[in-house]
């Protein structure tokens, strides 16, 4: 069995994803039990990114130990391919609880455009300060210099032999998909590979033998069908698919996005027009606010309009929009294990939650656009 440790949900769900068209069978958990499930790939869903460091440290620290204790020697840990979150103290940390010597870190995911050239990381041939993450809320990207990205660590590049350093984290230039092949062939059992999901892909290739085998994509069922969309980001492409298919969409009141004024109402007319149209999709369409508490309320509210319908409603098709919402959504609902049952396109992904077998989950990234003919 394979396991895998993500700092965020969606990250998780992109790598279930990629293994599931490998043909693996997939199961996603956020408790890990005394004993593994029937597997092929285990991905654990954290939240570390998004908690402080040393809490951070420690959940890696004891997930580390609780896998190790239960056999698991192929073990990947999931970062974010621009090494937003505590990557380096979380890496630590996994060596820490496991027997690995070192780390092979490689972020890049050169066919998104995301490469490490000479120790510079470039996003679609930018330095990464001249692009939007500079200005990321959490983790603002504030040098090129990957070390300094990271906070230590030793550069390499592909062709060379994996070094034997003072640091135990090493991070690879790429510049091209072919060369994450390269690093991979040559990773001892004994260091563990972490990065983003193009160094995945590598790894299983290498690991299996063979090369992932795509599967048709699925679509979303419109009866029954509630969709909560937790970005502010505008899709004006698919809600007029939305509406061809003449499900209402809900946008959050004014004054609830202010805080202004409690929810309770709105929850109760969501309701209503769910118990109506047997589809919905709430909305938050209010402009970006840079107030971290906005984005934690928000959330939260979001959260608390899905499970009040979901307790009240016979919803069967739920889809949820954005990372931080997603993790709160289920956490509310007190969802801890899913096993992948297909993906709508890369990164997409539909899940069966173990504990409601009549509903189907699908999570999308804020920042990824829905495919075409989403419904059917």
């Amino acid at each position: 069995m394979i396991a895998v440790i993500a700092d965020d949900i969606t990250g998780a769900a992109e790598i279930a994803g990629i293994g599931y068209d490998y043909g693996l069978k997939v199961v996603l958990t956020r408790q890990l039990e005394d004993h593994l499930p029937a597997c092929d790939l285990l991905v654990c869903i954290t939240n570390t990114r998004s908690l402080p460091k040393e809490e951070a440290i420690s959940q890696s620290l004891a997930l580390g130990k609780k896998l190790t204790a239960l056999g698991i020697d192929t073990l990947f840990k999931k970062t974010d391919s621009v090494l937003r979150g505590h990557v380096l103290a979380e890496l630590e940390a996994l060596l820490e609880a496991t027997d690995k010597q070192g780390a092979l870190l490689l972020p890049a995911n050169p066919s998104l455009g995301r490469q490490i050239i000479g120790g510079i990381y470039y996003v679609n041939q930018q330095p990464i300060i001249q692009t939007p993450f500079y200005h990321d809320p959490e983790f603002p990207a504030r040098s090129n210099d990957v070390l300094e990205l990271l906070g230590g660590g030793t550069l390499i590049d592909p062709q060379g032999p994996l070094p034997i350093t003072a640091h135990p984290i090493t991070v690879g230039n790429v510049s091209a998909e072919v060369e994450l092949a390269d690093y991979s062939k040559q990773l001892p059992s004994h260091w563990l590979p972490a990065g983003g999901s193009s160094f995945f892909k590598a790894f299983l290739t290498h690991k299996l033998g063979v090369d992932n085998r795509s599967k048709e994509p699925q679509r979303l069922t419109a009866d029954r069908l509630l969709l909560i969309c937790g970005s502010t980001i505008h899709h004006n492409a698919l809600l007029e698919e939305l509406q061809s298919w003449h499900v209402p969409v809900a946008p959050m009141p004014t004054e609830v996005f202010h805080g202004n004024q409690s929810p309770h109402d709105w929850f109760n007319a969501l309701n209503h027009l769910y118990e109506q149209q047997h589809r919905l999709v709430v909305t938050i369409n209010q402009p970006v606010s840079k107030d971290p508490a906005y984005a934690q309320r928000l959330k939260h509210i979001m959260a608390e309009v899905c499970s009040h319908i979901i307790y009240l409603q016979d919803v069967k098709e739920l889809a949820i929009e954005g990372g931080a919402t997603a993790y709160e959504v289920i956490e509310t609902l007190g969802w801890h294990e899913f096993e992948v049952i297909g993906q709508l396109a890369p990164g997409i992904i539909r899940l069966q939650p173990l504990a409601q077998p009549g509903l189907y989950l699908t999570l999308k990234p804020g920042s990824y656009h829905w495919p075409v003919d989403v419904l059917k």
